[in-house]
């Protein structure tokens, strides 16, 4: 895949409420724009993988199911994910503050990608620009006030 951009979470963010709140958004996004525009436009959740998908106690403890979303204009998909996973048994400086070493999911960058030999159409670049200038403003809205709805 080809990194389209990469944007860094401060770790005062709860990845939790982040990440549900970036899956709830582009949805509803995804929507506004489409009716806009009148061309098909979708999101799909992606869900984490867990080590042990046998125990739900770990989705619960590790924080949100979610590890971003798959954003579909025209034959274009561009994913819209966090990096990479790791867990963090306890509090660090590094990491968004947790009680009692309650173990949470850690990961540092908010990533755009698409699949390296994905052409992007020309129809669907106005509207992917749209787009993630959208997310960028509700990224935005989430770090300064703590909710990507913020100006809604």
């Amino acid at each position: 895949f080809i990194v389209l951009s990469r944007i860094e979470i401060p770790s005062h963010v709860s990845r939790t409420d982040f990440l549900n709140q970036v899956v709830r958004w582009a949805k509803v996004e995804a929507a506004h724009i489409a009716e806009s525009v009148d061309m098909r436009i979708t999101t799909t959740p992606l869900k984490r993988e867990h080590e042990s998908s046998s125990s739900s106690s770990s989705s619960s403890s590790l924080g949100s199911e979610y590890r971003g979303f798959s954003l579909r204009v025209g034959g274009t998909i561009v994913d819209c994910v966090v990096d990479e996973w790791t867990s963090s048994p306890s509090p660090s400086s590094s990491s968004p503050r947790k009680g009692n070493n309650q173990e949470e999911a850690v990961w540092k960058n908010f990533e755009i990608r698409k699949m390296n030999t994905m052409k992007m159409t020309d129809e669907a670049k106005p509207i992917l620009q749209r787009f993630l200038k959208s997310l960028s403003l509700a990224i935005t809205n989430y770090i300064a006030f703590g909710s990507i709805f913020a100006d809604h």
